[in-house]
């Protein structure tokens, strides 16, 4: 039923625990998690097709019946005709068979990359039962169900788990195709609050390419730089800007590498984007202050020299510059003023 991979792992066990029940005419049918670290196993769902119920929760310590859990391990089915005197199942009948009043049970254990992880559970009440070869192959074909379901959700959980880190970053992660539409096959949910866009518009085979959102003065810069990377086999970063879906315009800064496949061709982008809006607009308030006290300074009659906490020049204004006859260029970040001085007097 195709279904079940779009339920909730929940659902999705009760719902097999019910047809399982009413296919079979059991009483009972119940799936059951192997606990390793509390060596025990707990009952994802129990259903009682006569109350029809569903209950979760109970737990066997394998230590208590160590017959039934060998049994187990070594094999996919454990057929019990009359469970209160078959050897894999006999144990069990103070504490679990008699309470419930079961006689039968069929029982095929989940298997999961070779190991036991748990068990699909069918119970007859009340009197002894054969069970068929096709019974027997219905509950093996239903366990492997189970173990698929199980490591699908473990999967899902991962993903979601993966994504809510992604989501909470500051940085929005991609994959893309290695062309100049930068196709996006996978983009984290930040991209709507970095692009105004929401990731389904930007994802589907119909969305917009995220190259479009690219400033057009800025667009074949970046797709330059990309391409050498790629061709040289290399890691890209760029700074860009791109129009946000309400108009505005924002920093942002990109870098990234590809994956190629064995003939070389580079098949996908991998790359991480951030805002640096904040972050350009006060550098070049900086380099604006720094450029106005650069211009007050070369207007001055005086000479003047600024040196780091080395000694080393780091600024040198235009008197400075007819006084001594040096240019600017040849001494910042270069020398320090003992150039200027007898050897003999430094």
């Amino acid at each position: 039923d195709s279904i079940l991979w779009q339920m909730p792992l929940q659902e999705a066990l009760e719902r097999i625990t019910e047809v399982v029940a009413k296919a079979l005419k059991a009483e009972r049918a119940s799936i059951w998690r192997m606990l390793q670290q509390l060596h025990a196993i707990e009952v994802l769902d129990l259903y009682e097709s006569r109350a029809d119920t569903h209950t979760q929760g109970q737990r066997l310590l394998i230590a208590d019946y160590p017959g039934y859990f060998t049994a187990l391990q070594q094999g996919r089915v454990i057929d019990a005709v009359d469970a209160r005197q078959d050897y894999r199942t006999r144990e069990l009948t103070e504490s679990y068979l008699e309470p419930h009043a079961i006689d039968a049970i069929l029982d095929a254990s989940l298997w999961i990359a070779g190991e036991t992880h748990g068990v699909l559970c069918i119970e007859k009440v009340g009197s002894p039962r054969l069970w068929t070869d096709a019974e027997k192959g219905f509950a093996v074909s239903v366990a492997d169900l189970i173990s698929q379901l199980l490591v699908f959700d473990q999967t899902r959980q991962n993903v979601n788990r993966y994504e809510d880190i992604l989501d909470n970053m500051p940085a929005v992660a991609y994959r893309c195709s290695p062309d100049l539409n930068c196709k996006m096959e996978y983009i984290s949910g930040g991209i709507e609050t970095l692009t105004g866009y929401p990731r389904e518009e930007l994802t589907g085979n119909d969305g917009r390419n995220y190259a479009s959102l690219i400033h057009p003065d800025d667009r074949a810069d970046v797709q330059q730089r990309i391409s050498q990377a790629l061709e040289g086999r290399e890691s890209f970063v760029v700074d860009y800007r791109i129009i946000k879906s309400d108009g505005e315009i924002r920093w942002l800064h990109e870098q990234g590498r590809a994956s190629y496949s064995d003939q070389g061709k580079p098949v996908s982008i991998d790359g991480v984007v951030s805002d640096i809006t904040e972050r350009h607009n006060i550098e070049s308030q900086l380099r604006e202050i720094s450029a106005n006290q650069q211009a007050v300074l070369d207007a001055s009659n005086y000479s003047v020299i600024s040196t780091d906490l080395e000694g080393t020049i780091i600024g040198f204004n235009k008197a400075a510059e007819r006084m001594l006859g040096y240019r600017a260029e040849e001494l910042i970040g270069k020398a320090t003023p003992a150039i200027f001085h007898d050897i003999n007097e430094v």
